[in-house]
């Protein structure tokens, strides 16, 4: 009597693929950030993944396609933990402060800088990363809403103080623990408040006088 056992077609499974693929990405990023993008070719890539030059330009056509989809994938993870944040129950100063940790987390974080300077670099268009993460997107609109009926120029208040307490030290660190992202949010959070509470008292001045 016939088995059922599987036959292999040849192909791999659509759950090898998908895990195949993450695995690549992965590998191709940490090489970017440890040799430089343009240091990096596909075969290294492939060679230090375990898998075939072939299968690479199969799946992802060339390193800027790979580089593309994989800040995507950060995007993507941001994106995931924005809407999570959103959905919590927290108080203002709660969640001003989760927004901080988040933006140091995943808009700040220095790798995510360099890939996509990489990125500007590689199509030659001659412009600096922005931050538009600051400006508009999922971040900037989470933070209107958890400020409003405040004007859009306090959420600008709010992305100052951040910027302002992210010292050089502390941006050139590969490693960021947890404790050390814990009190630079803290700080944002509480000079945020002392500068409202400034700009409050000096609104008030004005409205005496």
């Amino acid at each position: 009597m016939e088995t059922c056992s599987h036959r292999s077609t040849g192909r791999t499974p659509l759950a090898r693929q998908v895990e195949r693929d993450l695995h690549v990405l992965s590998v191709a990023e940490r090489l970017f950030l440890e040799k430089g993008y343009h240091q990096v070719s596909l075969a290294l890539i492939a060679s230090s993944a375990g898998v075939a030059t072939r299968t690479i330009y199969a799946r992802f056509g060339d390193k800027r396609a790979i580089l593309e989809e994989i800040l995507e994938c950060c995007h993507e993870a941001s994106a995931i933990a924005l809407a999570a944040l959103s959905a919590e129950d927290l108080t203002c100063a709660q969640a001003l402060y989760r927004m901080a940790v988040h933006a140091l987390e995943h808009e700040l974080s220095p790798s995510l800088e360099l890939l996509h300077a990489d990125l500007l670099a590689d199509r030659e268009t001659g412009r600096k990363p922005g931050r538009r993460w600051a400006e508009e997107g999922e971040w900037r609109a989470l933070l209107e809403q958890i400020l409003a009926p405040a004007p859009a120029c306090v959420a600008d208040v709010f992305v100052a103080c951040l910027m302002k307490e992210q010292r050089p030290e502390w941006r050139a660190a590969e490693d960021r623990p947890h404790e050390i992202i814990d009190g630079v949010a803290r700080r944002v959070v509480a000079r945020f408040g002392e500068q409202i509470r400034a700009l409050n008292t000096h609104a008030a001045g004005m409205h005496a006088e």
